[in-house]
């Protein structure tokens, strides 16, 4: 059911500190929504979980827009005191809400289709992920009312604190912290900022970095955005204008002036950023301490695969040497690596709707090809088949996974059971593999036809109904 016809009470409701001053919730819980805002359950659609606790409960939602809930009550907005209903919360804000007792909530709402701002007032903020992956914060950018697309190590700890709070936990606050999709943060403002968080495909993506024997320096990846709109940071410092010699927005051509140093660049364009690359310069006097990427096809000693559950290789995939930026997959799912010491190696590999991995990486001799396997969430499918009315009713189902066959679910159905529809329901399984779904049709005279339908369930599912192709397709 819409909004149309309801009128939702707004109260106040003051936001209490304690003696040193880290945010507490409200003291009392605000009224409950009225009915018809409680029942909103869609169909489909993109959706995000929650655990909640008896009594107080902090979270975000990452959308754009949420569009319909189940099992929250009313918000509490931490900054002004006022109580509200989950469709009208803002994206990249965090509110208090109120559970009676232990259970489940979901949210269902719309993907950001623009990027972001998130607007910090000077103090206590509470904050989320704009958007449904964890959220890198070196790729966010912050300006305030002088200074424009500041990259986080520039403006830590002086206009944000290096700490923050999600629940009674206090985390570190910087480039390599994450804020999860559907959690609450408190960070601390020391001046009124603006953080922008750009859609994941508005990212820059720098594919590799590589110096020539003029010591000119080259990027090469995507998303790099107009000149006028991007900066370089070499060791904390800002690359003029006149030592960039090309940049186009899958190429930055620069030469190092002589008074900047450092180790690694961070690219700064459209409003958002990179994490640090490490640089291969001619200062750096032999192998680095983490790695030198190379070209894609290049022949070296040293590859990093990446593939997923069903053991396929896996694209578009970041990582890390031992805190340096090494690339990101092809399409093979490697990362091409020229260099690298003898010894103990951490790794760090980061994707979409993947789980965080991290792993060691030991290198003995002169060769290494070892193979990381990233793990995404677990999933569900909840497809309803209908009985178009035609005489061919469904009498068999076979779904599995395309490269996996031990992931499989089959069912019969007589002729009976298949109206008015049949339910396809399979939970606890992998999301980000793709699953073929077989679908066998019989009429009463025993003619039979058959189709095929493929999807990737993802972090959210399969919530569809379908009918036979041949009458609807």
């Amino acid at each position: 059911m819409g909004l149309r016809g309801c009128m939702v009470v707004l109260t106040s409701i003051s936001l209490h500190l304690s003696s040193w001053g880290q945010p507490q919730p409200p003291a009392q819980p605000p009224a409950a929504l009225p009915l018809p805002l409680r029942v909103i359950i869609p169909s489909t659609g993109l959706a995000q979980r929650y655990d909640l606790k008896a009594g107080w409960n902090s979270l975000s939602f990452p959308f754009q827009k949420v569009v319909a809930f189940q099992g929250l009550e009313a918000l509490v907005d931490p900054e002004s005191g006022k109580a509200l209903s989950p469709m009208e919360s803002q994206p990249g804000k965090a509110y208090w809400t109120y559970a009676r007792k232990n259970g489940q909530a979901w949210a269902w709402g719309q993907l950001q289709e623009t990027d972001c701002t998130i607007s910090l007032s000077k103090g206590w903020n509470m904050v989320g992920s704009p958007d449904a992956q964890p959220l890198l914060l070196s790729q966010v950018t912050a300006s305030d009312d002088h200074e424009f697309n500041r990259v986080w190590e520039e403006i830590s700890p002086d206009w944000i604190d290096s700490k923050m709070l999600q629940g009674d936990q206090i985390k570190t606050l910087g480039p390599g912290s994450e804020w999860d999709p559907g959690a609450a943060y408190w960070v601390f403002a020391k001046r009124p900022v603006r953080l922008r968080v750009n859609r994941p495909g508005d990212v820059p993506v720098v594919q590799q970095l590589t110096q020539n024997d003029k010591q000119q320096q080259d990027l090469s990846g995507s998303n790099f955005g107009p000149a006028e709109e991007g900066r370089l940071l070499v060791g904390g410092q800002e690359i003029p204008a006149a030592s960039i010699q090309e940049w186009t927005d899958r190429r930055i051509r620069f030469l190092l002036p002589a008074n900047v140093s450092g180790d690694s660049v961070i690219l700064v364009a459209s409003g958002a950023a990179t994490p640090r690359i490490a640089m291969a310069t001619a200062a750096a006097g032999g192998i680095p301490g983490g790695a030198w990427i190379a070209a894609p096809g290049t022949k070296v000693p040293y590859t990093l695969k990446v593939v997923s559950e069903d053991n396929q290789p896996l694209a578009r995939a970041q990582a890390w040497v031992d805190g340096k930026y090494a690339g990101v997959t092809d399409q093979y799912g490697l990362i091409y690596i020229s260099q690298l010491s003898a010894g103990q190696h951490k790794v760090n590999v980061r994707r979409r709707d993947f789980s965080p991995l991290d792993i060691p990486w030991t290198v003995v001799g002169n060769s290494s090809h070892p193979t990381a396997k990233m793990y995404g969430p677990r999933s569900d499918i909840n497809v309803r088949v209908m009985d178009p009315l035609d005489g061919y009713r469904v009498y068999k189902v076979d779904v599995y996974a395309v490269n996996d066959f031990t992931q499989r679910y089959t069912k019969w159905y007589s002729y009976s059971q298949a109206t008015p529809y049949i339910d396809i329901f399979w939970t606890n399984i992998i999301g980000n593999i793709n699953y073929r779904f077989d679908l066998f049709w019989r009429n009463d005279q025993g003619l039979e036809r058959y189709q095929t339908i493929y999807r990737t369930p993802g972090r959210y599912g399969v919530r569809e109904t379908w009918w036979n192709w041949w009458t609807y397709y």
